[in-house]
């Protein structure tokens, strides 16, 4: 039974950080999107999208391999930030600050910008999910840095022989796929929270403009010739 969780969750942290590289890539695009609307909307997009960046590389690294690559920096690169954001919104930065985001009416020759409470690049929703999500690699980090033992075998060495295991069965498969939905459970809401999801086109709403056709009355000569 061992064995066979071992090999089902294999894939979940690995999952768990492209899931949370994919929302921060997004609250880094709106914040850098809505720059002006709050003093640290620049510097903390560039932030987010530089996070989104390692996490999505080591994410996949880790898919590759079965383990997380240089576990060392890996727990600082999905840590960090979440501890950085529990920072920011204990010391209140940004919680009242509002930001911009268009919407347009279907069919409408102009945009009209509306402000919308929130700051653009602390969204809490979204950043809580990504930070849940990174805590899956930190775990995963954290167990392979105790699994390296003290001969002076690097992370490496320990991700090398863990990825001769069977990566290509039955669990691992039925695994990848349970992980997958989970993630998109989770990422999905948190996606819709972003400035990104908020200007999405709803479903069914894609046509720029509906044809509508109004029968118009006849007129009494014309209902009279048709008599």
């Amino acid at each position: 039974m061992g064995r066979f969780m071992m090999q089902f969750t294999r894939s979940w942290p690995a999952l768990a950080a492209l899931g949370a590289a994919l929302l921060y890539g997004a609250v880094g695009a709106g914040a850098i999107g809505a720059a002006g609307a709050a003093a640290l909307a620049i510097p903390l997009g560039v932030l987010w999208l530089a996070v989104a960046a390692g996490q999505a590389a080591f994410g996949l690294l880790a898919l590759r391999t079965g383990s997380m690559p240089a576990p060392a920096f890996a727990l600082a690169l999905f840590l960090l930030p979440t501890l950085l954001w529990a920072a920011l919104l204990l010391a209140g930065l940004g919680a009242d600050a509002p930001h911009t985001h268009a919407e347009a009416a279907i069919g409408a020759a102009a945009t009209t910008a509306l402000r919308a409470p929130g700051a653009a690049p602390l969204p809490f929703l979204p950043l809580l999910i990504a930070s849940v999500l990174a805590l899956g690699a930190v775990a995963q980090s954290a167990s392979t840095l105790r699994r390296l033992p003290g001969s002076g075998r690097s992370a490496n060495h320990v991700a090398a022989s863990t990825a001769h295991a069977d990566t290509a069965g039955g669990r691992f498969t039925l695994g990848l796929v349970v992980g997958s939905l989970a993630v998109s459970a989770l990422v999905t809401p948190g996606l819709a929270a972003t400035d990104a999801g908020r200007l999405a086109v709803p479903h069914g709403t894609h046509a720029i403009g509906q044809a509508v056709t109004v029968a118009a009355p006849l007129s009494p000569a014309v209902t009279a010739g048709t008599r």
